[in-house]
């Protein structure tokens, strides 16, 4: 019996030590858990921040794009504010380039907008937006028009749009143009064989009645005929405009003559590949009236496809734009890229 009660502190001191070890192991269970709820939450969060900085950014382009789309349309379907801005130094402008009354892009205005993009496209494409527009036309010989060529390669947000539109760089400037078809031809002047001589006039020189007459009668062109058109010359445009003939296709035995109702020439000068100035011949042509009546004068073989163009530039126009391809209406490819 004193044996077992001296027993007794020790199965005490023993209990308390196994509900102290239950109690270690517990803060230690829950101590994990813990560790382990806050690396969930962590990670939890991390990925929600993730998502959310992924859903604002994804957001922030669709505007951006949505924004890109929606000014590029005005930009190109709209003539811009003026109407006539390319024409005007002022603040206020707002860029278009659409032709006024017609579904072409003008060349005047892609020209202004190319010198002043610096100025002009912020107006647009907002919000800090830097832009670069690439118009290629159909023709290969046109090299393509860059506005605004900056470097995008840092920017991590780059939209780009595309479109198609119709250019008219210079059709503007044209006086005369001469579709040469065998159709067109025997539209215009439909000629047989019976014909008689004389009796088709298509100008002036109809009342000549050697070679040189124009009636493109068989007895001296079987194989060749002449095409004449006419236009109206002031003698003060001379002081300000130039006048040239330009040609495409097969030309090597295609003849000109420029005259007037009041001086007529049957000398005839070769068609050429490069522009040629008209204005000593129009000036010689006009003897007594500041305001004339110009003929000219095409000869070539009837079954060729030539284009002629009659043109009045500006004296202060380029050289690089007196060329064929720039005075035809053609398929534009419009490439926009947008970045911040």
């Amino acid at each position: 019996m004193h044996i077992a009660k001296n027993m007794e502190p020790y199965k005490m001191t023993s209990n308390k030590l196994k509900n102290n070890q239950q109690g270690f192991v517990l803060s230690l269970d829950l101590h994990m858990s813990l560790i382990i709820i806050t690396i969930i939450l962590g990670i939890s969060a991390n990925t929600l921040s993730y998502e959310t900085q992924k859903i604002s950014s994804t957001a922030h382009t669709y505007a951006i794009e949505h924004q890109t789309i929606e000014t590029t349309d005005i930009l190109l379907e709209t003539p811009g504010t003026p109407i006539n801005w390319e024409t005007i130094n002022s603040h206020k402008n707002i860029p278009g380039l659409k032709n006024p009354n017609q579904n072409t892009l003008s060349w005047k205005k892609i020209e202004k907008l190319k010198k002043e993009s610096n100025t002009l496209l912020p107006k647009i494409y907002k919000n800090k937006q830097q832009t670069k527009i690439t118009i290629t036309p159909q023709d290969t010989r046109i090299k393509p028009i860059i506005i605004n060529n900056k470097n995008n390669k840092k920017s991590k947000e780059i939209v780009t749009v595309n479109r198609t539109a119709i250019c008219d760089f210079l059709s503007e400037y044209k006086v005369l143009e001469i579709t040469w078809t065998t159709e067109t031809l025997e539209k215009l002047y439909p000629i047989s064989e019976n014909i008689d001589k004389g009796k088709l006039k298509i100008c002036h020189h109809d009342g000549i009645t050697t070679k040189y007459n124009h009636s493109n009668n068989q007895e001296y062109s079987p194989q060749n005929r002449w095409l004449c058109k006419q236009f109206q010359v002031n003698l003060n445009e001379l002081e300000t405009n130039d006048y040239y003939i330009l040609s495409e296709g097969q030309i090597s035995s295609f003849k000109w003559i420029i005259d007037s109702t009041e001086e007529a020439y049957n000398y005839t000068s070769p068609l050429q590949n490069s522009a040629i100035k008209l204005n000593n011949k129009i000036k010689a042509s006009i003897i007594s009236k500041n305001t004339t009546t110009i003929w000219m004068h095409i000869y070539g073989p009837k079954n060729s496809n030539v284009k002629i163009y009659l043109v009045k530039l500006p004296k202060n126009i380029n050289s690089k734009y007196i060329k064929p391809e720039y005075f035809k209406k053609q398929t534009c490819y419009v490439y926009i890229e947008n970045w911040i």
